[in-house]
């Protein structure tokens, strides 16, 4: 199932719940953003993504957002753990070539906006 939507600035792809891509110029840049609880180190998205552009072209986003962390009903000390995990996946994928957007912001919305700005 693929859905496409056109704002802007930048024209938002969506391919099974695993790979969503924003594009400001297709040709240029694909956007892969991985959410918090699925930190694989084979994503499918990643995997899909390398099947249309070199990892060079490929920029990964992870967001960790105030609004959902507050929502969550984990512990602290398990919060600390998952924002650990995200960020490590970060280096790790930085570590294996890819660019990675990592963005702290108010919400989930606000840091996808800031990443496609």
């Amino acid at each position: 199932m693929e859905s496409h939507a056109t704002g802007t600035n930048a024209t938002v792809v969506v391919r099974s719940p695993y790979y969503i891509a924003c594009m400001a110029n297709p040709k240029t840049e694909i956007t892969v953003w991985i959410l918090g609880d699925q930190l694989l180190d084979d994503h499918p998205a990643l995997i899909a993504a390398e099947a249309e552009a070199a990892k060079a072209k490929i920029c990964v986003v992870l967001i960790e957002s105030r609004v959902r962390l507050e929502h969550l009903p984990y512990q602290r000390k398990k919060l600390v753990l998952l924002l650990s995990a995200m960020r490590h996946y970060a280096e790790a994928l930085r570590g294996r070539g890819y660019r990675v957007d990592y963005r702290q912001a108010d919400s989930t919305a606000a840091g996808l906006a800031a990443h496609v700005a």
